[in-house]
């Protein structure tokens, strides 16, 4: 059952967001129907004509890395040495899995959109992975604290009239308005890359899809923006509001209107899937395929800078290989403390103090069966499937949602993931779940724990690093202050790629 279905609008239940809480699918059905060889040729398009042999340098595996890889190959071509640095010891970023209980589960990005021009047709069906299909027909809870301000029943009607009498027709209208609008005008970019136009800022890219129209979005909260399109206050308090704590571990008073709007992105109708054995294979592969050079275990700190017959080149300190660059994409976001390294010598490099920060989230996956009774639901027959929250000091929680492992499969008892920002007390665990025998004496032990920076904590207006941190060095995560998700750092990766071909075919040869 989706929203979509219940109310005629291009506004799909938000439970295909809740399993996932990295992702973005920035586009409509339109894309998705294109032909696939069109869309597959876009990358082959250029080629190294002017004769550059030399040797890039990427940091950090994840999305963005991969996607600014697999193009800097493709434009470059076979003649180019590109060695890529991976601080831990997996391909992937935050593309990850975790074991629970003997089954391997999604901890980053669960569901990938079939309308996700570049990680769904230029990547992951040109390598033939294997994948799931993933269904959204869970019934979806909106919980406020006390109790469920919206639960799906399995009657079609009987969801209609609680909508329409909830959130009124007219809310429900202007939000599917604006989100088509949104993303009609964002899907330009596709075109835009292919025609090899980069971008050096975020917000020229943003002027460039929506004119001023996405700018200001950057500027202003989620809630205004929403508000600006005649959204009414209880959809964007309940609905909207959920998804985006689920997406981002924020509400939309704190995330700019951009970012808001791409929370709601995924919810455009479309299938659902992920890789079989884990999509981290999607950029894994990406990299492998690309032939370049893999170094994991290995953290780059600073990248020095020098001049050599007037000629810029790059060091990088940690790694094992002395080389010297011709050009450096940064792949990892320095505004995670983690992930930080210095240039002093770089035109544009931000000082540490000056960083914004990330989000903690702190995704818990616990197998045990939940308690309906718990968020006040009297017979287990009409509990939700997937509960998002509203953002109320009683919700210490953001999102539970039931989680198939990595072959697909639906474990029994489920594993739930369970988002939050603080790590969930033993005494919270045994009133949402089910403790029976078999798990009485589970404690924190018994859970696995993912905390992590999953993604910015947003604080419109939004200040945005550039695109191009040097003449030689560009920075894919300067997107993700715009919106954090798979697809939007497959676009910043090749982004980068762009900049750093056109400086090449620009900079002194050798």
């Amino acid at each position: 059952m989706t929203v979509r279905s219940i109310v005629k609008i291009s506004l799909t239940a938000s439970v295909t967001l809740v399993t996932g809480s990295y992702l973005f699918e920035a586009t409509n059905k339109v894309i998705a129907e294109e032909n696939t060889e069109n869309i597959d040729s876009s990358a082959s398009k250029t080629s190294n004509n002017f004769g550059f042999n030399g040797k890039i340098a990427v940091i950090g595996t994840g999305i963005g890395g991969a996607s600014a890889t697999h193009f800097i190959r493709k434009l470059l071509g076979n003649e180019v040495q590109i060695d890529v640095f991976e601080k831990n010891d997996h391909l992937g970023g935050r593309m990850h899995v975790v074991d629970v209980n003997g089954e391997q589960i999604e901890s980053g990005g669960t569901i990938i959109h079939s309308s996700n021009r570049y990680v769904m047709v230029d990547f992951a069906k040109d390598l033939e992975m294997d994948t799931n299909i993933a269904t959204d027909d869970a019934k979806l809870g909106i919980y406020n604290g006390k109790e469920f301000a919206f639960l799906q029943s399995s009657w079609k009607w009987l969801n209609i009239a609680k909508l329409m009498w909830r959130y009124g027709p007219f809310s429900l209208r202007n939000m599917d308005s604006a989100l088509t609008k949104m993303l009609n005008d964002f899907v330009k970019i596709y075109d835009i890359q292919e025609n090899e136009q980069a971008f050096r800022t975020v917000p020229e890219m943003l002027n460039a899809l929506g004119g001023d129209y996405f700018v200001e979005l950057t500027k202003k909260t989620s809630t205004q923006a929403l508000k600006d399109e005649g959204i009414g206050d209880t959809l964007i308090q309940e609905l909207i509001t959920g998804i985006s704590r689920c997406n981002y571990g924020q509400s939309t008073d704190d995330v700019n209107g951009f970012t808001g709007f791409v929370s709601l992105a995924g919810a455009q109708e479309g299938a659902l899937w992920n890789v079989k054995d884990g999509n981290y294979k999607v950029p894994q592969t990406l990299i492998e395929n690309s032939k370049a050079n893999i170094r994991t275990n290995t953290k780059i700190t600073s990248i020095k800078r020098y001049e050599r017959n007037s000629k810029v080149q790059y060091e990088l300190e940690g790694a094992p290989n002395n080389e010297s660059y011709d050009a450096i994409i940064v792949a990892a976001p320095l505004e995670v403390p983690s992930c930080f390294l210095d240039c002093t010598k770089c035109k544009n490099w931000p000082c540490r103090e000056e960083l914004q920060k990330y989000q903690k989230t702190i995704a818990t996956f616990i197998q045990m069966p939940l308690n309906h009774e718990y968020f006040g639901v009297k017979c287990k027959e009409d509990m939700a499937d997937v509960v998002i929250t509203t953002d109320s000091k009683e919700n210490v929680f953001s999102t539970v949602a039931p989680q198939k492992t990595v072959k697909g499969v639906l474990t029994e008892p489920p594993v739930y993931k369970i988002f939050s920002r603080e790590p969930l007390s033993d005494a919270l665990v045994k009133q949402m779940f089910i403790v029976n025998s078999k798990n009485e004496n589970k404690t924190s032990s018994d859970r696995t724990v993912v905390s992590w920076l999953a993604y910015p904590h947003y604080s419109p207006p939004e200040k945005f690093l550039p695109f191009e941190l040097d003449e030689g060095v560009f920075y894919v995560n300067a997107i993700e202050r715009a919106a954090s998700a798979m697809e939007m750092s497959a676009i910043g990766g090749r982004n980068a790629a762009l900049l750093a071909y056109h400086y090449l075919k620009g900079a002194p040869k050798k």
